[in-house]
Formats: structure tokens, C-alpha cells, sequence
């Protein structure tokens, strides 16, 4: 497809398409895939090609085009997905968003191209992501209508963007995107982003000297001074480039923690918080967050012009703008810009007067492509993400990151034997790991085995590296409660960052800093300080567990009427899960607090709300005393199930109310139960079904060990847990809660 000589400047609907999974695909059949391939570009010609639009560029699986306008661009994509999910599907995503476009003989540019880029790769296959200027621009075209899916910041864009999803007949509608899975929020929040920041180094201070040289400048001090080094800028604006930004952060970032003495923000720190002009305009503010003197602020351009060359430049800044040093300008081949990356961090350690430094090499550009993409696509498809990430590794074997990565994905999915085989592997090989390397493997490894305090002591020591860095202090707020029950921990850990500090907006890590602070203040008895914290939460959640803890607030209070407008608007929101949970919720804390007659109102709201019955359901008719309506239910659901122990520990409950011989034999047939690395959990329901038929020693002991076996300290066990009311006051059960560390 040619383009006129001269470069050309105009608004247009700009839309990209992308085969969702390609890569699985010609692993499994490549025939297959080129069919896919082939399907996918005949459809979008003929319906481009009707609905005013030209197609600027076909690359392996996605595409590029341009419309005249909005409506003619939707209309397209309306008509392409209905062709996509007929007879044999090709599961496309596409993202369509109007805005100014330069067209130049090499390409399409502007932030209008790189928008349409980014929505797309929110979707899912089937589905059309458009911007709001798109759906401004529909007007009363009432056969198309949209659901509005949230505000994004988007990698390379100034400002968030509101994103709309097509819901007309024959485009696949999805839910708001989510920032975490499903299998385990706590596990999404260190696995990978808080443990993928440690593979590089972070923000260690080595003990070794320099050297003994002193820096070239005297602004910069090794013992005193932190830098950061923020992606780098692309100044072609191409988005095919746009991960060699990404790539120069991220090893420049782990070849200077290798300095001794050299303290260095993570990678995952400044690639999270200084993604945008606006944020880098906003470095001050990141400076106080994460204790940054200098950043190293660089760029990346082809030069010549239309050439296979790419310029790298690099400044050494304060925050207040002034350059201490420029660096030598770097140039090197698109074909390999590892090489180039490589020169140019020998350029700044050199500068840095290093010595003793680890060596390690720069992955090739397809195995950091393919890691990249695997990042990118972690919370929608863990099956592409995994092939992703093998893929890496094939590539280069040595890359390290990608074997993190890896393990946190057998984690989410539960594929412990596979985790642990796999971290004994890395401990095995002969890389050249850091000690804190080599600790976080150790954590890993503890962790996946249910070994809590060991997990603990491993990750506190990786805490003790950098108290401030945000996703190494929020990891480990999630463990000192988590693992070891010390509110205390976890409060004092919350206060290392300045709260004020943090955009809650933009930072979903932030977020959950304050449901486990508020819950931590609430354990300690500071209902002032949890309920200062709970103003900071923004308006708008996605996540329901963010309702859970503010929920706590107003149950402490009994402000009923608080409680009433926090659901209401819950229900505003979309939420991973039902909001109208929340008054089921609202009735345990009462019931927590012996409040027995305001949660029986909430319990009664909740089930009015819900058919067909579920596990949460029974519990409330148990809770109102109604034991055979309970009893239905839950025999109901273990007909449909199969054998639950969460189910029969209820069943258990509800029958020794009424009938302490049947009761007795579900507490039997729950005994005989076996489980493989459950963490505890089928311990801790024996542990409720041994107090209800009267044998507290069994109870305890189970408890002793679910804990043994890695049962976490969460919001709905122990304490929290109204099941287990009759044993708050027992010795030995506080004895189980008082988790003995040596923090030293």
C-alpha cells in the first residue's frame, strides 16, 4: 500500500486489529494459523474497502487502517467482528480512536495511532474498544450502542483515557478490565509486579567500595544519593519501537544496581510511576515518594532519517532539572539494539567509576519482545501469557526475568509442584545470581511449600533493602498480615511512604495500601487513624474487597445509614463480584460485634437478594437460626458440588442445632478428607466442624495444623470469623495467633 510522497497531516478514525493467542496457535497448528492469518486480512479489505477506509499496514497478525470518519470505522468493525465469530472464528480484538494523524511515506504517526494501539490491546477477542472522542462522534447512529468501561492511563499518553466498548448484536460485550485475577488478589499484587522489581537488583546499597575512586561530580554521592532511571523517551513515536524504551530502563536499571554502594530505584518502580511526560513532568513528587536525588533521563530516535540506525542520548539530572553530566551519544542497529544498550551502559557505569560489577548480557530483541508481550497480557491470558514466556526463554535461555515471571504464573494457577521443581532448577543452574536473587528464590520456594515464617524472614529482608520503594513496602504490608497476623507491622510499614503522596486514581497497588491499612488501624483498636485513611479511597473501585474494609468503618459505628449509601454505591460500580455481598458482609460484622439484631436486618436484605441460593446464603439462614431452610440449601449445593469441606463444615454447624447424631457423622465424613497443598484450608474447616459437636482440642489442633501448612491470616478466618466466636477467649487459640518473629 503506497502513501503519498510528501507527509500530510489530518483527522481521521484510526483502527487496529490484533489476532488474540497467534502464537499458540502456530505452535499448535501452524497451517491452522495461516488460515487465521489469511481470514483476518480478507475480511478487513472487503469491509474496508466499503466502508470508506484504507489499510495503511499489515504486520503478522494485527493491522492498521484509517477511515474518513468514526462512524464509517465502527460500522467497519461492527461488520468485520460479526464475520470474525462465524463459521471459523479468528478471536480478534480491535481498538478504533479519531485524532491527528501524520502520514509519511514510512508510516502513520501521531498520538492519535498510538491511542487506537493501546485500546486495542485492552479488549478481548470478539470485542470493539473505542476511545470517547469515537463515541462522541456517533451522535444518533442509535444501531450502535456502548457500555462505558473506565478510565485508562494508557503507556505514552498524557492524560487518562475513557474507553467504550461496542454492545451491538454480534460484538462480544466484556467486563471492566481488571488490574488483578481472580485467583488471589494478594498473589496478583506480589506475583510478578512486587517480585519481578527484585530481579533486578532494586534499590540494594552494596557494601563494597569504589574502587577506590571518587565520582566525577560532586552533586552525585554513591553513600547518599538514589537515582532512577525512567523509560526512555521515544522520540520517532513509532509503537513498533516502543519497547526498546522499556528494554534501556529496565537494564540499564539492573546493570547499575550491580555497582557497589550504587543505590537504584527498581525498575518496576519507574516503569509503574514514571510512564508518561506528564509524570516525568511531576518528579519532584516521585522523588519524595521513593527517596530519588538523580534520574538518568533518556531518549532514542532513528537517525539518519528513514535508516536502520538508532541515536541513544542519556543525561544525568537532579530533580530540579540541572544536568551533572551528558553522556556520549550511542548508536547502534535496530536489528540489535541490545549491543547499543549495552555500550551505553558501559558508558554510564564508566562514568560511575565501577568496579566488581556482575557482568550479564542484554536478552536478544526477540526474547524481551516476546517477555514484554507476556507483561502486557498477564491479567486477560495466562495460557498466551505462559507460551509467551517459554518462548522468551527459548530464545534466551539466560534470561532470567522471564524464569520469575514463569514461576509466577505457576503460582496463580496453582501449579505448585511445578513452581517449586522449577525454582530448584534456577538454584541449580549456573547463573551468576545476587544474593537477593538467590533470597527471593528461597522465598518463593517457602512460599509455595506453606512455609510462612520462612516466606516472612526472606521477604523481610528484601523489605529491609528498600522500606520505601511502593510495591516492596506494599508487598510487604500483604505479608505481615498475611503470613505472621502483626497489625502492627503492617501499620508501621504503611507510615514508611507519605500517603499524600500517592496518586489513588492511577496506582492500583495504592489502593490496596489502604484496605490493609484500615484493617490493620481497626485490629489495633485506631478507629481515628483507619478512618483518615478510608478518605483517601477514590470514588470509583473495581475490586470488591476495596468495599469489604471500608465497609468495616460504619459497623464499627453502627452508622446504618452510612452502611446503606456505601452499598448503594458499590452498586454503581462493576465489580469482580456481587455488591450486594456487601450486605451479607455488613450482617458478619455485626454479628462479630454481638450486634445481633442490626445484622439479622442486613442478613434478611441479603437474602432477598439472591436465587438460586448460595454457601453465603445458608449462612445467613443460619445466623437467623432458620436451620432447615440452611440445611436444604446446603445439601442442595453438596448434591450439585460434590463433596466441599466448606459445605459440610456448615452442614455440621447447622445440624448440631438440631441433630447432634447427623452432625456428628458430616463431621466424620469431613475428618476422612484428604487434600494436596490446599494451604490449610480443608484443616481450618475440620477445625469449625470440631468446635460445633463440642470437641475443642480437635479444633485447636487442626488450626495448629492449617497453619503449619500455610493458612494465611486473612479477612474472613480466625478473628473475623464468627464460626470460631466460641474460641476468641481461649489461651491456646491466642497462642495460634501470636506469630513469633525476630525482626533483627
Amino acid at each position: 500500500m503506497s502513501l503519498a510522497a510528501q507527509p500530510r497531516r489530518k483527522l481521521a478514525a484510526v483502527m487496529f486489529t490484533d489476532i488474540e493467542g497467534y502464537t499458540r496457535f502456530v505452535q499448535e497448528d501452524e497451517s491452522e494459523a495461516v488460515k487465521k492469518i489469511e481470514s483476518h486480512r480478507e475480511v478487513l479489505a472487503a469491509c474496508t474497502s466499503q466502508h470508506n477506509g484504507e489499510i495503511i499496514q499489515f504486520y503478522g497478525d494485527g493491522s492498521l487502517s484509517i477511515y474518513d470518519s468514526a462512524v464509517d470505522a465502527v460500522n467497519c468493525a461492527i461488520e468485520m467482528q460479526k464475520k470474525y465469530t462465524t463459521n471459523q472464528p479468528v478471536p480478534v480484538r480491535i481498538g478504533i480512536h479519531i485524532g491527528d494523524i501524520i502520514q509519511r511515506e514510512d508510516g502513520l504517526f501521531g498520538e492519535g495511532v498510538n491511542i487506537a494501539s493501546r485500546i486495542q490491546n485492552l479488549g478481548i477477542p470478539g470485542s470493539i474498544y473505542i476511545s470517547e472522542k469515537v463515541r462522541n462522534e456517533l451522535g444518533s447512529h442509535t444501531h450502535i450502542s456502548t457500555k462505558n468501561m473506565g478510565k485508562y492511563r494508557l503507556k505514552n499518553v498524557r492524560e487518562k483515557v475513557r474507553v467504550f466498548a461496542i454492545t451491538s448484536d454480534g460484538v462480544i460485550t466484556p467486563k471492566k478490565r481488571k488490574f488483578f485475577l481472580e485467583k488471589s488478589w494478594v498473589k496478583d499484587l506480589m506475583y510478578p509486579a512486587i517480585l519481578a522489581l527484585l530481579l533486578f537488583g532494586g534499590s540494594k546499597i552494596f557494601n563494597l567500595n569504589l574502587n577506590g575512586n571518587q565520582f566525577q561530580s560532586s552533586f552525585f554521592s554513591a553513600a547518599e544519593d538514589q537515582i532512577s532511571i525512567p523509560l526512555f523517551k521515544n522520540l520517532d513515536a513509532v509503537d513498533s519501537l516502543s519497547y526498546i524504551g522499556d528494554q534501556a530502563s529496565h537494564f540499564i536499571t539492573y546493570g547499575l544496581s550491580q555497582i557497589n554502594s550504587l543505590n537504584v530505584t527498581s525498575y518496576e518502580t519507574t516503569s509503574n510511576l514514571l510512564t508518561t511526560e506528564a509524570s516525568l513532568g511531576n518528579i519532584p513528587s516521585f522523588g519524595k515518594l521513593t527517596g530519588t536525588s538523580h534520574i538518568l533521563r533518556g531518549t532514542y530516535l532513528t537517525w539518519p532519517p528513514n535508516s536502520d540506525s538508532i541515536r541513544f542520548t542519556v543525561m544525568l539530572e537532579d530533580l530540579r532539572g540541572n544536568i551533572e553530566h551528558a553522556f556520549d551519544e550511542v548508536y547502534g542497529s535496530k536489528q540489535d539494539v541490545g549491543e547499543a544498550i549495552s555500550r551505553l551502559l558501559g558508558s554510564v557505569k564508566g562514568y560511575l567509576a565501577a568496579k566488581d560489577d556482575k557482568t550479564f548480557s542484554i536478552p536478544n530483541d526477540q526474547a524481551y519482545k516476546a517477555f514484554l508481550r507476556a507483561k502486557d497480557i498477564w491479567s486477560s491470558d495466562y495460557q498466551e501469557s505462559e507460551s509467551l514466556l517459554n518462548k522468551s526463554i527459548s530464545l534466551d535461555s539466560s534470561f532470567i526475568d522471564a524464569h520469575f515471571y514463569l514461576l509466577s504464573l505457576y503460582y496463580n494457577q496453582s501449579r505448585f509442584d511445578e513452581m517449586i521443581e522449577h525454582v530448584k532448577i534456577m538454584k541449580a543452574s549456573n547463573w551468576d545470581l545476587s544474593e537477593r536473587q538467590d533470597n527471593m528464590l528461597s522465598y518463593y520456594l517457602a512460599d509455595a511449600q506453606g512455609d510462612l515464617q520462612s516466606a516472612f524472614e526472606y521477604f523481610y529482608k528484601e523489605y529491609k533493602y528498600s522500606p520505601k520503594d511502593i510495591f516492596n513496602n506494599t508487598g510487604m504490608m500483604v505479608i505481615a498480615r498475611e503470613n505472621i497476623n502483626n497489625p502492627r507491622l503492617v501499620t508501621e510499614v504503611l507510615e514508611e511512604i507519605d500517603n499524600d503522596s500517592l496518586d489513588y486514581d492511577a496506582c492500583t497497588y495504592c489502593r490496596f495500601r489502604i484496605h490493609l491499612g484500615i484493617m490493620a488501624y481497626l485490629d489495633l483498636g485506631r478507629k481515628r487513624a483507619a478512618r483518615k485513611l478510608s478518605e483517601l479511597m477514590p470514588y470509583e473501585l473495581d475490586r470488591f474487597i476495596l468495599y469489604e474494609s471500608l465497609l468495616r468503618i460504619p459497623s464499627v459505628d453502627k452508622d446504618t445509614s452510612a452502611i446503606t449509601t456505601l452499598i448503594e454505591r458499590a452498586k454503581d460500580q462493576d465489580l469482580n463480584r456481587d455488591p450486594n455481598l456487601l450486605y451479607y458482609y455488613a450482617g458478619i460484622n455485626f454479628i462479630n460485634q454481638k450486634e445481633n439484631r442490626i445484622a439479622y436486618e442486613y442478613f434478611r436484605k441479603y437474602i432477598a437478594t439472591q436465587n438460586p441460593a448460595t454457601v453465603e446464603v445458608a449462612h445467613a439462614h443460619y445466623f437467623l437460626g432458620e436451620y432447615e431452610e440452611t440445611n436444604a440449601i446446603l445439601e442442595s449445593l453438596l448434591a450439585e458440588q460434590g463433596e466441599s469441606h466448606r459445605i459440610l463444615a456448615k452442614l455440621v454447624m447447622s445440624q448440631s442445632k438440631s441433630d447432634m447424631d447427623v452432625a456428628k457423622d458430616y463431621a466424620r465424613k469431613l475428618e476422612a478428607m484428604t487434600s494436596n497443598a490446599d494451604f490449610g484450608k480443608l484443616a481450618y474447616s475440620k477445625a469449625v466442624a470440631a468446635l460445633h459437636i463440642g470437641n475443642t482440642s480437635a479444633a485447636l489442633r487442626h488450626l495448629r495444623e492449617g497453619v503449619a501448612q500455610g493458612l494465611k491470616f486473612n479477612s474472613h478466618r480466625f478473628n473475623n470469623d464468627p464460626d470460631l466466636m466460641a474460641l476468641w477467649d481461649n489461651r491456646e487459640y491466642q497462642k495460634i495467633l501470636e506469630v513469633e518473629i525476630d525482626l533483627d
